[in-house]
């Protein structure tokens, strides 16, 4: 074993649930119509299915935290790993004490779920708090909840990056891999429905369509339209994943994050640090670039991110690989859409093929209207990713 293979980031579980669809596979032939999701929500009965949750640790927990462990449980089970759990209420029990677990934590991804919690709380039950609130509200509840649920006693660490939140988590996980620092991490990223007092100060930000239509791309796009959505990707070191026999589903090659810096909502003109990422990821070299087979764009809907993104790709890439906008088909997931996006390259890259060329390009971006080429057969897929506040993210994904 080489120490640049021990280094290796393995992807050995993956799975995702939007707007009432669960599962990376039945996501991914959605993918194939190029139509939006409606807004459905899982049943709850359902959900705590997926979740494994007893009715008394679903009354605890928000509808955030049951749709990221419901992501987590089917993750963490396509992962191989123990079947042993611990139970999220009361202190009776004598916990997981392997030692792996000190070398073992969670990212959790979410922008605005634990603020949609308390609402939902409140517009519920508007009497006082109970002693369980807090654990629903906060912004660490959801890294905390699975946590617990499989004893991961190595980082816990919660980002709110807006958009760009899922796509940090995973490239945060993967840097703590590749440091020494962790042997197993569980990227999570969940969103509920957005509360009406948070949907109303999207739509008057001005980020929400002016109807319930998602069309990244073309030139009817107005914004974007949110979407209940949770996925989850496990990491390992690779030498950790050989010696207990995973699946290996993939690679995180390497990641670039950064923050623009410019403005609190708009994205830099120009694209600058996006530039700088690229060659930090990629190098000067072209012959790195044309290995890219496929770019999963963030591509949201609203007008200037859309146009910004197509003109840095236009310029970083002569020759344009196979591009795809996934926003398109599964609407906006907020802080848990860059692990789910995550999830379905994932998906790709073991089913050697890709979602098609988005269809009604809006001319003045300067894309093919159709495929420029035959859809090629992924073996390297660039992950792009931006937010509000100027955070840009990237993640180079391999097939196994």
């Amino acid at each position: 074993m080489s120490k640049v293979d021990n280094q290796r980031v393995a992807i050995t579980g993956s799975s995702a649930l939007v707007a009432g669809v669960v599962g990376t596979p039945a996501l991914w032939v959605c993918l194939q119509h190029d139509q939006l999701l409606s807004d459905r929500a899982l049943d709850p009965s359902e959900l705590c299915g997926f979740a494994r949750l007893t009715p008394g640790e679903a009354r605890v927990l928000s509808r955030q935290q049951h749709l990221g462990l419901a992501a987590a449980e089917l993750a963490w089970g396509q992962a191989g790993l123990t079947d042993r759990r611990q139970p999220l209420r009361g202190e009776g029990h004598p916990g997981l004490q392997d030692p792996w677990r000190l070398r073992a934590g969670v990212v959790s991804a979410s922008a605005l779920g634990h603020i949609g919690a308390l609402l939902e709380e409140q517009a519920s039950t508007p009497q006082r708090p109970s002693a369980t609130s807090l654990s629903r509200w906060r912004g660490n509840g959801l890294g905390a909840a699975v946590a617990l649920r499989f004893g991961l006693q190595g980082e816990q660490l919660n980002i709110n990056a807006a958009s760009s939140t899922g796509a940090q988590a995973l490239a945060l996980a993967g840097r703590l891999i590749r440091s020494g620092e962790q042997d197993l991490m569980v990227v999570v990223g969940a969103e509920p429905r957005l509360q009406p007092l948070l949907r109303q100060a999207s739509q008057r930000s001005g980020a929400l369509a002016a109807s319930e239509s998602s069309q990244p791309l073309m030139a009817t796009r107005s914004g974007m339209v949110p979407r209940e959505a949770a996925g989850c990707l496990v990491l390992e070191r690779f030498e950790s994943a050989e010696d207990r026999g995973a699946p290996l589903l993939g690679w995180l090659e390497s990641s670039a994050t950064g923050c623009e810096a410019h403005h609190l909502v708009a994205p830099q003109p120009g694209q600058a640090l996006s530039h700088q990422l690229l060659k930090r990821l990629l190098g000067d070299g072209p012959r790195s670039r044309e290995a890219i087979d496929w770019i999963c764009l963030h591509a949201t809907g609203t007008r200037r991110f859309d146009a910004e993104e197509i003109a840095f790709v236009h310029q970083a890439f002569p020759a344009l690989p196979w591009i795809t906008a996934m926003k398109r088909t599964l609407g906006h997931g907020l802080g848990a859409a860059g692990v789910v996006e995550a999830a379905l390259m994932v998906e790709g890259l073991q089913l050697g093929s890709v979602p098609p060329w988005p269809k009604g390009i809006d001319p003045n971006l300067g894309l093919p209207a159709n495929a420029p080429m035959l859809a090629p057969i992924p073996r390297r897929t660039l992950q792009l990713s931006s937010g509000m506040g100027g955070v840009v993210v990237m993640n180079l994904l391999d097939a196994a």
